[in-house]
């Protein structure tokens, strides 16, 4: 696979250096930014997608304990109410972690689009996908630190609720 790589990118390169199809690389490099942001929308509503359903099934609890005192005494354990707030926060962290590591995939993207339009200078253009240094070398952007300010809020939300079902 590396080989593979390496060499779309040796070619790549030569194609450059003749001036020839240099705007189909670019579109390609677009394409890729598109769908790594299409894919990132996507974690984003999933996460909005689980924490609805888990508020949703918190509400349900708790209406059924509002109704009927002492059922959910006696078929949960006290602990296993606030399973919902932990899985809450968890799903939180995790699905946080998922969509900045997706916003940083795509400015690696962006970053390679810009060295090979000689915005920026060039890099290591050896390879397609970027690589873990790749990613991790990117900062955060306006939306990754929106997402992990809304994640926060949300695992703020959720530690409030498990001490208010632990107190009662």
């Amino acid at each position: 696979m590396r080989q593979l790589q390496h060499e779309f990118w040796v070619s790549v390169e030569k194609e450059m250096s003749n001036g020839e199809n240099s705007t189909d690389w670019a579109a390609h490099l677009v394409d890729l930014i598109i769908n790594q942001d299409q894919v990132a929308q996507g974690w984003v509503k999933f996460l909005i997608s689980i924490e609805a359903a888990l508020a949703v099934g918190l509400g349900f609890v708790l209406k059924i304990g509002a109704e009927k005192p002492g059922l959910l005494e006696q078929r949960f354990a006290p602990w296993a109410m606030s399973l919902i707030p932990f899985f809450g926060v968890v799903a939180a962290i995790v699905l946080c972690m998922i969509i900045v590591r997706e916003r940083k995939c795509q400015a690696a993207y962006v970053q390679k689009f810009r060295q090979l339009q000689g915005i920026e200078t060039p890099g290591k253009l050896g390879e397609l996908f970027p690589t873990n240094q790749d990613i991790n070398a990117q900062g955060l952007g306006f939306i990754s630190s929106r997402i992990m300010a809304f994640t926060t809020l949300i695992a703020l939300g959720w530690v409030i609720a498990f001490i208010a079902l632990v107190r009662g």
